[in-house]
């Protein structure tokens, strides 16, 4: 399935309209930076999946890794860049650093946690969820997140609950 087709762009376009509300990076930026004060709505502790661990081979950048079973039956994660494989406790206790966030948006609560469940930084703030995206400079509806999100809903053209037929 091409999940960029012209129809599924426009079905994803529809699904970024209804849970994507707005470009709120300048005020949740502020807020972060204003932690130490008592009347912050959120802090930096409050944002989910903030700290990523990263491969000890490949550096801070390269944060992306595979959740699956070795041949021992044992879970291991592996570096989508190295392949190097980690046990669950390596893993627990690889270097973290936060993520570059480009730009934060505000999002619907179940946009928030299909995010959140996808190791995205989220905020659940305290009139909107805010999703922290790692990615700039081009439409969110091209975002692999939102494609996953779609597919996995099966509203893409020739799904089960394809929006395809939708009026606008």
């Amino acid at each position: 399935m091409d999940r960029n087709s012209i129809a599924n762009q426009t079905i994803k376009q529809k699904f970024v309209g209804i849970h994507v509300y707005g470009c709120h990076t300048f005020e949740v930026n502020y807020i972060l930076s204003k932690d130490d004060h008592d009347d912050a709505p959120f802090t930096p502790d409050d944002v989910e999946h903030y700290y990523l661990q990263y491969c000890e081979d490949c550096g801070f950048g390269y944060a992306s890794f595979v959740e699956r079973e070795n041949e021992d039956g044992d879970t291991v994660f592996v570096c989508d860049d190295c392949e190097r494989e980690y046990t669950a406790d390596e893993y627990e206790f690889l270097p973290t650093q936060p993520p570059e966030i480009y730009e934060w948006w505000a999002v619907s609560s179940f946009l928030g946690k299909k995010l959140a469940d996808r190791g995205h930084c989220t905020i659940d703030g305290p009139c909107v969820h805010y999703w922290g995206r790692r990615t700039t400079g081009q439409a969110i509806l091209l975002d692999g997140v939102i494609s996953d999100i779609c597919e996995e809903m099966e509203i893409l053209e020739g799904q089960k609950y394809s929006w395809a037929n939708m009026t606008a």
